[in-house]
């Protein structure tokens, strides 16, 4: 009894070992029909080994996982089948969690362009993969620059299986890209900006020299006219002392010595004497038109309200001219003497021209001065002139009495504007600020 009971649990141990190998085999069997192991037979014995393509997919899984990129693949519906542990991290996802879900639930895309987003369905189209950058937003709302590498899959017999993904996230890069362009940016703003001071100042340097070789030319006119003018000036005086003057002192000569060699009528002395007294009055009347043309001593004296009213009353009467002075602003107030003496050959100038070219029935002269500076104003009723064509005087033997009056204004920080055209008349402003 004991025996039979032995030799059954030895019969079913041996029973269990057998259905074993045999689930083992069916096992091995299946691996075989399904391409990941091959099986090698020597006698009786049946060796398993692992195919050439289970090895090439696992080293593949292998390198895959070990890659610090984001890896992806989608099959032919872009439904998800892999994602390595970078993409895991990155999308905060498990792949247990998504495999088989869409991809656009993994992340959505911004383009920066709908040109960019139909360049990359005609890549993936036409050649089957792409290369470009845009923006994938997470499901937690992050976004991220991202520098992808797609390309399409095929099976052994070349059908589309899916497509694969290698993805950077390049927003360091885009950033520091961005700071370089701001900065490249801001440089080039600064350069033109810059580049414009100096073209700026170049200008009005060239301006300057411009103006100051015109005014240097313009003064050695000047020099040259007045070293002229003071030779034509002594001329007329040397022609007046000796017109008048001297038929003046030769008159008074002649009647003195006729009076000595007739000796004394005393009929006739009365007459005489007469005569000698007029022709003396008018030699020191001429005498003193002369002292007063050259320096009027009521400019010394009076100053330059009172010199410039008596010097109109003179020149009025002197060239038949109608003349109206208006003063304002003056009261017991006196300029410095400079000023004055310039002011008074300004006018002095100006009323000489208008005798000499204009022709004019009438001549006005206002003098004021207000709290910021003395103004003087001679206006007349002439036939006028072309101002403009009276700046340059060079070649033309005319405008050097304007040049002058400005050269005088100069000297004292005036400016001098000439109003005139053809039949207009003339009037001349001379401005002088009052410190």
């Amino acid at each position: 009894m004991d025996s039979s009971v032995e030799n059954i649990k030895s019969l079913r141990a041996e029973n269990a070992e057998l259905r074993a190998r045999l689930e083992e085999a069916e096992e091995h069997l299946e691996a075989i029909r399904s391409g990941e192991v091959e099986a090698l037979v020597i006698g009786e014995q049946v060796y398993l080994l692992e195919s050439a393509e289970a090895a090439s997919n696992r080293f593949r899984g292998n390198v895959l996982e070990q890659i610090n990129d984001i890896v992806f693949a989608v099959d032919a519906d872009d439904r998800l089948i892999y994602l390595n542990p970078p993409a895991e991290r990155k999308y905060g996802v498990r792949s247990s969690d998504v495999l088989g879900e869409k991809l656009d639930d993994l992340f959505a895309v911004r383009w920066e362009s709908a040109t960019d987003e139909s360049a990359w369905r005609r890549s993936i189209e036409n050649r089957g993969n792409w290369r470009g950058e845009n923006v994938h937003i997470t499901r937690d709302g992050e976004e991220f620059y991202a520098e992808s590498m797609i390309g399409k899959l095929f099976d052994a017999e070349r059908r589309y299986t899916g497509k694969m993904a290698v993805i950077r996230d390049i927003t360091s890069r885009k950033r520091v890209e961005e700071e370089l362009r701001t900065a490249r940016e801001e440089l080039e703003q600064r350069v033109r900006h810059r580049t414009h001071e100096l073209a700026e100042t170049y200008d009005a340097l060239r301006r300057e020299m411009e103006e100051r070789s015109k005014l240097e030319k313009l003064r050695t006119e000047l020099l040259e006219r007045i070293v002229t003018s003071e030779e034509e000036e002594r001329g007329r005086i040397a022609r007046d002392i000796h017109d008048q003057l001297g038929q003046r002192v030769t008159a008074l000569r002649l009647q003195i010595a006729n009076l000595i060699d007739n000796g004394v009528d005393p009929e006739k002395l009365p007459g005489q004497v007469e005569l000698l007294r007029r022709t003396a009055m008018r030699l020191d009347s001429e005498i003193s038109f002369l002292a007063w043309e050259l320096r009027p001593a009521a400019l010394d004296d009076l100053g330059l309200p009172d010199a410039a009213a008596a010097f109109l009353e003179d020149w009025s009467h002197n060239y038949k001219i109608s003349s109206d002075f208006n003063l304002q602003g003056f009261g017991e107030k006196r300029l410095d003497p400079t000023m004055e003496t310039q002011l008074y050959r300004i006018m002095q100038e100006a009323l000489n021209n208008i005798a000499k070219h204009s022709k004019a029935s009438r001549v006005n002269v206002l003098l004021s001065w207000n709290r910021d500076e003395v103004s003087l104003v001679v206006e007349d009723n002439g036939h006028g002139f072309d101002a403009a064509a009276m700046e340059n005087p060079r070649g033309t033997g005319k405008g050097f009495g304007l040049m002058s009056m400005r050269e005088r204004a100069s000297l004292v920080g005036g400016k001098i504007e000439i109003e005139s055209g053809e039949g207009t008349g003339t009037t001349v402003y001379a401005r002088f600020p009052v410190p």
